[in-house]
């Protein structure tokens, strides 16, 4: 047997109530005469419409917000990822500086697919090596128009997530670049003097991923979540 939807059973109550209505208004004018029946019945049938049509505009858009909610949750994930990749580099040399110096080099090589490869080389063995995540920045660009369009209160955690996706991305970019400049500059340090200020901005791009991940989801965003979702 077939069994309506809530939408379809919400739209078959307003249409009997419509029914009733209409039936009631058409015994009463016959009895009191006062108003032609086809200006009733065009009133009945547009404020039919309109209800019917609110009701589809408000679906769709709840659909609209449950999909941008998914897509950038996403990004969230993403970011959140590249960012704990910087802050667990970064502390490798914060941790095993000696007498102020770095004992250890980070190597970058791109792959022919164009990803980054990293890799900590020390003095005596390798710290740690992987692919260096990209930034998600233009999925937030895209669509911060599209919610600001249908809900302010989603904008308002939007924005500060995509720009903590750009100080993100300097900070990714700022990596590649020490990582190249130490190749030709005579500078144990930089490594160290970046591991310091980065580990700050991150606590901050981290918090505002959150709250947009929590506001999209519910629920808590946490590295041990995004490594089993890219396993």
């Amino acid at each position: 047997m077939f069994s309506a939807g809530n939408g379809d059973e919400k739209a078959i109550t307003i249409m009997q109530y419509v029914s009733e209505l209409f039936a009631a208004i058409q015994n009463w004018l016959k009895q009191s005469g006062l108003i032609p029946l086809s200006a009733i019945v065009t009133v009945i049938l547009f404020v039919t419409r309109e209800i019917l049509d609110s009701r589809r505009k408000k679906h769709a858009r709840t659909n609209e917000i449950r999909a941008l909610k998914r897509i950038l949750a996403r990004e969230c994930e993403l970011n959140w990822y590249l960012s704990n990749q910087i802050s667990d580099i970064c502390s490798i040399f914060k941790l095993t500086k000696h007498n102020g110096y770095q004992l250890y080099n980070l190597e970058l090589t791109q792959t022919p697919s164009r990803k980054t490869r990293f890799e900590i080389i020390g003095y005596e063995y390798n710290k740690g090596k992987g692919v260096l995540f990209e930034p998600q920045v233009v999925t937030f660009k895209e669509y911060l128009y599209e919610v600001v369009k249908v809900d302010v209160v989603f904008y308002e955690r939007v924005e500060p997530a995509y720009e903590a996706a750009l100080e993100l991305k300097q900070l990714r970019d700022s990596l590649v670049d020490i990582a190249n400049t130490d190749e030709w500059v005579d500078n144990d340090s930089m490594m160290l003097d970046f591991s310091e200020y980065a580990n700050k901005e991150i606590k901050s791009i981290n918090k505002r991923l959150k709250i947009l991940y929590q506001f999209c989801t519910g629920k808590e965003l946490s590295l041990d979540l995004v490594t089993n979702k890219n396993q």
